[in-house]
């Protein structure tokens, strides 16, 4: 625990590594999706919610990046397991986690998974 706590307030580490997070949540109300609303029907209201932790690191020729995402649905969770925690591990991925080698000067390579954009996003 102590080389933890040493790694993680040494000064060199803070120029290398950043941790960031992301939350957005949406709002949807349904009322006609995909046919013409009829009277009789009523409107549908969800909550969604996207979660990342993201990581990145620079040393010398090498940035490594890994961001874990949660999406999830309000109000849509799993039954308990038989631990008794009440979570759902069925959202739970890697968005991106790629490492970049600058071999050379103006050369490198990229590998891993990775969010692609194209022009300006």
């Amino acid at each position: 625990m102590l080389i933890l706590v040493t790694f993680l307030l040494s000064p060199e580490l803070y120029a290398q590594l950043k941790v960031s997070a992301e939350l957005r949540n949406r709002g949807e109300a349904n009322h006609g999706y995909r046919d013409i609303p009829i009277e009789s029907s009523q409107t549908a209201y969800f909550m969604s919610q996207r979660t990342r932790l993201n990581l990145a690191f620079r040393k010398d020729k090498f940035n490594t990046y890994i961001s874990v995402q949660d999406v999830r649905l309000w109000g849509q969770e799993d039954l308990a397991s038989k631990t008794g925690v009440q979570v759902s591990s069925m959202g739970l991925d890697v968005s991106q986690a790629w490492l970049d080698w600058n071999f050379a000067q103006n050369w490198g390579l990229k590998m891993g998974r990775q969010i692609w954009s194209y022009d300006d996003g």
